[in-house]
């Protein structure tokens, strides 16, 4: 059994909780804190699947990894689908969850984030960089950042992070957090608290926030669901265009978005409209508010419907609505869909986790059964 201090980074509670959080065959319900913690885990660099193990399998103990469903016969037999635990029959309940996590923040470490002094950060060329940016000439400073060697290889990650921080202060988290996507993962092995609150901030940062708030409020959807599509839609990036002719922020079709608009104040839906953040703002957070309502009793999959479409959706669900919704989301046929759903709950819950603790209720709540509602207690 892990002791606390073992639990000390979120992908090792992530890994530790998985097996005792997911939709347990023969349990009625699961772990809200575990589940936040496996729903966390992909921006906290674990990534396992997401599907349901037993718990207590006598025979199947020990077995050296959880395999992919692409690798099991079908039907697959839940029995086997087994994390490498010595004690999976001891599960915790959200008390101790909620302990541990609290433990494992309260050992990060306080203070500034620059732990010591960089040439880098008192040189001539910095001073240029942030200067440039501090008068709007992005390009310009990046091209200072590049020249002066401020974003080579090799560099201090603390340096780096200063870099990315102040990009994303000027207006352009598009490149900041861009970093925090492949060069700078050491934040992955630290709970955003202390001195490494600012790094997850940079790597969830929160461009156009009065748009964004505005917007949800009236579409009424959490601001970090909104943030949270629009990191893994565009990146931020207002110009983003896909091989699929989606555009903006939200990355959305042009027939999608005039259906959208209808009943609005926004008028003539083009390309170049929709490359303005408010207009694709608008129209995403109008276009989620949409497809959740096509699924009350499971809001979060309209974050699949938005990437393949609510009649997939719907007709994932009339053919195994009643799986577990780990399950469910593991075994949707769309490499990209499956994948966009776990990246966006990822990101909705560092997002909910870092700025609106109370959007947490809502992710704690997925419901155990693809389709909702939970099954009574008692039933299988």
């Amino acid at each position: 059994m892990a002791t606390a201090e073992e639990l000390a980074t979120p992908a090792r509670l992530a890994a530790f909780f998985a097996p005792r959080s997911l939709a347990v065959v023969g349990a009625s319900d699961t772990s809200g804190w575990a589940r936040f913690l496996l729903a966390s885990a992909g921006a906290a660099g674990y990534e396992g699947p997401l599907i349901p193990v037993h718990p207590v399998h006598e025979t199947v103990f020990g077995r050296p990894a959880v395999p992919s469903l692409r690798e099991l016969p079908e039907p697959v037999d839940l029995a086997f689908i087994m994390a490498p635990l010595d004690a999976v029959e001891d599960v915790l309940d959200d008390a101790g969850a909620r302990a541990a996590v609290q433990a494992a923040v309260a050992r990060e470490p306080g203070g500034p984030f620059l732990t010591q002094e960089h040439p880098e950060l008192s040189s001539q060329a910095f001073d240029r960089f942030v200067r440039l940016l501090e008068v709007g000439e992005i390009d310009a400073a990046r091209h200072e950042a590049s020249s002066a060697g401020l974003t080579a290889e090799g560099v201090d990650p603390e340096v780096l992070w200063t870099v990315a921080w102040l990009y994303d202060r000027a207006g352009a988290p598009d490149l900041g957090h861009s970093f925090a996507r492949s060069r700078l993962v050491d934040y992955r092995s630290h709970w955003p608290a202390g001195r490494w609150r600012l790094p997850w901030q940079v790597a969830f940062p929160r461009p156009w926030d009065d748009v964004v708030g505005a917007e949800s409020s009236s579409a009424g959807i959490p601001p970090a669901l909104t943030w949270a599509i629009m990191r893994e839609e565009s990146a931020f990036n207002p110009d983003a265009h896909s091989a699929a002719n989606a555009f903006g922020l939200m990355q959305l079709l042009l027939g999608t978005a005039r259906l959208v608009a209808r009943g609005t104040l926004i008028q003539a839906i083009d390309e170049p409209s929709l490359r303005r953040p408010e207009v694709s703002i608008a129209l995403g957070t109008r276009l989620l508010a949409s497809l959740r309502s096509s699924f009350p009793a499971n809001p979060s999959l309209a974050i699949a419907a938005y990437n393949g479409g609510s009649g997939a959706v719907r007709r994932w669900l009339g053919e195994r609505g009643g799986d577990d919704y780990d399950l469910f989301v593991e075994r949707i046929p769309y490499d990209e869909t499956r994948n966009y759903l776990k990246r966006v709950l990822s990101s909705e819950a560092a997002y909910a986790y870092l700025y609106a603790p109370q959007a947490l209720d809502e992710l704690l709540a997925l419901p155990q059964r693809a389709a909702g509602p939970d099954p009574s207690p008692g039933a299988p």
